[in-house]
């Protein structure tokens, strides 16, 4: 059995080889989750988004609803950013109805999460040709 003096050397010696070794590898590997990531996210999108502010409900359930704040929209899909409380409720790949306000006429429509990585991403069932132009939203006070 080696001496517990010379323990404590060998694995000093071993978390450095890992460290130099390994953390360039790492970083690609990062690099390249990333990359992969916003790439199928492009590919996922068929239309830009245009950038927007304005309040959304997203509906849970039976009379139970979140606010959040629309980031950017476009006739097939909507970016939220939701408190942190809020964004716990909401799960990728259920649907919701969501209730856009927006100045000419309220939108009630069902809309599939397909990200909640930072904001959360949703693509509507059915296209929403009011928000193409993505109409005013009607101006809200900032979340808490």
């Amino acid at each position: 059995m080696p001496d517990r003096r010379t323990r404590g050397r060998n694995r000093g010696a071993v978390r450095a080889f890992a460290v130099l070794h390994l953390a360039p590898r790492l970083r690609m590997l990062r690099v390249l989750v990333t990359l992969f990531a916003e790439a199928s996210m492009r590919e996922r999108r068929g239309e830009p988004r245009d950038a927007v502010s304005g309040p959304v409900r997203v509906w849970l359930g039976e009379g139970v609803f979140v606010v959040a704040r629309a980031v950017d929209a476009s006739a097939s899909g909507l970016r939220l950013t939701l408190s942190a409380r809020a964004k716990s409720m909401i799960h990728v790949d259920r649907s919701y109805t969501v209730e856009l306000e927006l100045a000419e006429a309220p939108i009630r429509c069902v809309a599939t999460v397909r990200h909640a990585n930072g904001d959360v991403g949703l693509a509507f069932l059915e296209r929403q040709p009011t928000l193409a132009g993505h109409g005013a939203l009607v101006e809200a006070p900032a979340l808490a």
